[in-house]
């Protein structure tokens, strides 16, 4: 099956939250964590989240670190290219409890 963004965007997020390990070395490894993040990375723009909602698909993140636009939960995965393994986050940005972006070196909207 391929993987598009519509797969993404219509992906049962209670379903596969389930599926999501507690243990933070072990999720950050698991498909059901790394599907999680890329559905909530595209959809965050256009439905809206909580960090309630974050905490419940996710759990708690691997750092929480405050900036000028709020506070920034960065969820660590990773992954292999080329054979050899590589550790990346991905940094939600949440103002007032609500996910309002994703942070890269500016905060861009997720389409």
């Amino acid at each position: 099956m391929d993987k598009d963004n519509n797969y993404y965007r219509t992906l049962d997020l209670r379903g596969i939250s389930k599926q999501v390990p507690l243990d933070k070395a072990t999720r950050a490894q698991t498909e059901s964590f790394h599907e999680m993040l890329i559905a909530l990375a595209l959809r965050c723009n256009s439905e809206p989240f909580t960090d309630a909602d974050l905490l419940a698909y996710l759990g708690e993140p691997d750092a929480i670190k405050s900036n000028a636009a709020g506070e920034v939960w960065e969820y660590a995965w990773r992954d292999e290219h080329c054979s050899r393994e590589y550790l990346s986050s991905t940094p939600f940005v949440l103002k007032d409890g609500r996910v309002i972006g994703v942070k890269r070196d500016v905060l861009t909207p997720a389409s």
